[in-house]
């Protein structure tokens, strides 16, 4: 991704608590599920955390691609990627935060650490003055 458009995606996701992951099952159809994002520096790269007997970590090992979106008032976003994960205990460790603790409460024990590289983001804004969003 350009420069611009990683900073203008950082700015975006700095902003939010939770997005949606898309994962493709066994059968072929897409699955979505809220996922926690903390944002830090950001170069391309996003990291969730996980149950490591989750079904998100098992479509992962099966198929690596991903979408991740959200949307709000003023903006939405779309963001294709390839997912990987690990449960190495340090680098769980190292993205673990206490906003976990209800989907993780055995803490980092368990967890796996998903690895999203975005290949490609799609960016819609509400234009100024809009009092909400039309189509169909």
């Amino acid at each position: 991704m350009a420069a611009e458009n990683v900073e203008k995606l950082h700015a975006l996701l700095r902003t939010l608590d939770t997005v949606m992951v898309t994962t493709v099952d066994d059968q072929n159809r897409l699955i979505s599920r809220p996922m926690a994002l903390r944002m830090g520096d950001f170069g391309g790269t996003l990291f969730f955390l996980a149950p490591t007997n989750s079904r998100i970590i098992s479509h992962i090992a099966a198929r690596s691609a991903v979408n991740i979106s959200f949307t709000s008032a003023n903006s939405s976003v779309s963001l294709t990627g390839t997912a990987d994960f690990t449960t190495n205990y340090n680098s769980v460790a190292e993205h673990w935060h206490s906003m976990l603790a209800p989907w993780l409460p055995r803490g980092t024990t368990g967890a796996a650490l998903i690895e999203v590289t975005i290949d490609e983001a799609r960016f819609w804004s509400v234009p100024h003055g809009s009092t909400g969003a039309t189509g169909a």
